[in-house]
């Protein structure tokens, strides 16, 4: 038994390490690879980006309890339909901002930044899905499919940033939204969720609204 257990904190510890890495390593990665400058430039999308997991954290939270205790795909559907509609309406409506907000908050000097910080916040979706993915899979006690999907995903990122650090910052946010779509694509088949599930609808949107709010949607 005391085996068991040390097994599955492990797992859930792998996690934790990962999930807190997510965010921070690839800017370190970045300024070994394409320089000061070029990381300078990742870290203005990486700051965006980073303000989009409160929206994911809050449906997930809203679900843990009842995806605990209950084996029903179907809520497992509603989680990540709701975590897709949310990550795309705000993802968009950055996307779409940032060309402005870049040098209006940063100052003109940055403007170099903002087709990688558009790519950080197209990347933003994935990111958010695989956080939905690692919370239902903590619910799920299925903390060694959630290292998993967290390890291999940071392995194609760094892999990726490697392959790809020709391109500067540009590169590197590419390399980022591969890996987190890695980690995504990974989480949803460890739960045995359609790929369908996560494309965009109208009634996941407003079930979201309501989560948020402080309600599961029905």
């Amino acid at each position: 038994r005391r085996d068991c257990l040390i097994r599955s904190s492990a797992g859930y510890s792998v996690a934790a390490i990962a999930e807190a890495l997510s965010m921070r390593a690839p800017v370190v990665l970045a300024f070994v690879l394409i320089g000061a400058n070029e990381s300078g430039l990742l870290s203005i999308g990486v700051t965006i980006m980073a303000l989009t997991p409160i929206l994911a954290q809050t449906i997930a939270s809203a679900y843990f309890p009842t995806v605990a205790r209950s084996l029903d795909g179907g809520v497992l559907d509603k989680v990540f339909s709701e975590t897709s509609a949310v990550a795309i309406a705000s993802s968009l409506m950055l996307a779409l901002l940032t060309p402005i907000a870049v040098p209006f908050l940063f100052g003109e000097q940055f403007s170099a930044s903002v087709l990688s910080a558009v790519i950080c916040v197209v990347a933003a979706v994935p990111l958010m899905i695989g956080f939905a993915g690692t919370s239902m899979l903590t619910a799920r006690n299925m903390g060694r499919q959630s290292s998993r999907a967290q390890v291999v995903g940071f392995g194609v990122q760094a892999g990726a940033m490697f392959a790809l650090q020709s391109f500067g910052a540009v590169g590197a946010a590419t390399a980022l939204f591969l890996g987190f779509t890695t980690q995504a694509f990974l989480g949803l088949r460890a739960l045995n969720v359609s790929l369908w599930t996560i494309l965009p609808r109208r009634a996941a949107f407003i079930g979201a609204v309501r989560t948020a709010l402080g309600g599961i949607g029905s």
